[in-house]
């Protein structure tokens, strides 16, 4: 089962190219557009 990663950040490129560059390597991503987001997930 992979492993899942939460990405916190207000830029939704950030967030494609990490998520994709992390899903190269296997693992599951979720992301938040801010900290309370983040806290609520």
């Amino acid at each position: 089962m992979a492993q899942h990663i939460l990405i916190v950040e207000d830029e939704p490129a950030i967030v494609d190219n990490v998520a994709y560059a992390l899903a190269e390597q296997g693992f599951r991503t979720s992301a938040a557009g801010y900290g309370s987001a983040a806290l609520a997930a």
